[in-house]
């Protein structure tokens, strides 16, 4: 099974939360980030883990 990793990180600017994707999950560079919106990484995590369920369980 595809295996992906979730990052999250402070952006400077803001002092807000992104999240960067990776695929596959040893991968360097991030397929896709976030905008800074988030307050928490745990809020940043959930969100990007809603995501990708209600689009896998369509």
């Amino acid at each position: 099974m595809p295996q992906f990793r979730v990052e999250t990180v402070v952006d400077a600017a803001t002092g807000k939360i992104y999240a960067e994707l990776y695929y596959p999950e040893n991968e360097i560079t991030p397929l896709a980030q976030t905008s800074p919106i988030y307050s928490s990484h745990e809020q940043a995590e959930q969100e990007v883990l809603k995501i990708f369920n209600e689009g896998f369980n369509k």
